[in-house]
């Protein structure tokens, strides 16, 4: 497959980063936010990658609805090689950029299978993880997102301990911040790994004033003592939303949208 992207038309040296999307629970809005990365990165020339790693709950086949022979599910296994597996899914509105997703299997038997390996199948899953930045970096993928399965699920942690940034999203409500805070000081800073913290559905539209963004990001700074890049209110819109709708591909007015391409700035500058 042809991964040219603009940084190597320039003369640029291609560098790798690997961000997992996380969330200590569902229904956060994790998968929303890391499809949205992804498709963001692909709209700025760049060369990304979309896995998922979701094996409980699998979800980006129902967006990225392709033709698909192995599942990621069978490259943790070590049955394939990951080329057997990612498909491009660019879209025609991205002129300089690739697209590429790697979808896990949303079979009934393959999300039950999930549930029962053993300690031997997670060391090797783990291995072959790792091994996916280099095999992609070497062909120019720039921006490898895993969407993780929420909580501490091996696979979370193993997704975790496999990238460079974490990015955890996450609501306003206190129960959901606390499990948060808990995360971010006992799993991403004990891999020491850098953690940005997306706030999502803050509070409903009708109650959001832009002027209070800043204050709510600095507040939440601190009380979860990571950088808080995104304070998105809950936009009824997106709320209801079918999943086959990427915002930053169809609507990239969108304030939801202007704010993952934000994120990305942000992302792309932490060495």
């Amino acid at each position: 497959m042809s991964t040219s992207t603009s940084s190597e038309r320039r003369g640029e040296k291609t560098m790798t980063k690997v961000i997992t999307v996380h969330s200590n629970r569902g229904g956060v809005g994790k998968t929303l936010v890391a499809i949205n990365l992804a498709m963001a990165y692909a709209k700025k020339g760049r060369s990304a990658c979309l896995i998922d790693l979701d094996f409980r709950a699998p979800s980006l086949s129902s967006t990225f609805q392709v033709d698909q022979g192995f599942w990621m599910n069978n490259f943790l296994e070590d049955r394939v090689k990951i080329w057997e597996i990612l498909v491009d899914v660019t879209p025609k509105q991205v002129i300089n950029g690739k697209l590429f997703v790697g979808l896990a299997d949303p079979s009934l038997e393959a999300i039950r299978s999930m549930a029962y390996k053993d300690k031997q199948w997670e060391t090797k899953a783990f291995r072959k993880l790792a091994s996916l930045k280099s095999e992609l970096a070497s062909r120019s993928i720039e921006y490898i997102i895993f969407d993780t399965s929420p909580g501490m699920l091996y696979s979370s942690v193993n997704a975790v301990a496999c990238s460079d940034t974490v990015v955890v999203v996450t609501t306003a409500e206190p129960s959901e911040v606390e499990s948060t805070k808990t995360a971010i000081a006992e799993l991403y800073k004990a891999f020491d790994k850098p953690t940005f913290v997306f706030m999502n559905k803050v509070m409903p539209m009708a109650q959001w004033e832009e002027s209070e963004e800043k204050t709510i990001l600095e507040k939440f700074s601190t009380v979860f003592k990571a950088q808080v890049v995104a304070a998105v209110p809950c936009y009824c819109d997106v709320l209801n939303s079918n999943r086959k709708t990427i915002y930053t591909l169809a609507m990239p007015e969108h304030p939801f949208s202007k704010t993952i391409y934000d994120v990305t700035t942000i992302l792309s500058t932490v060495k």
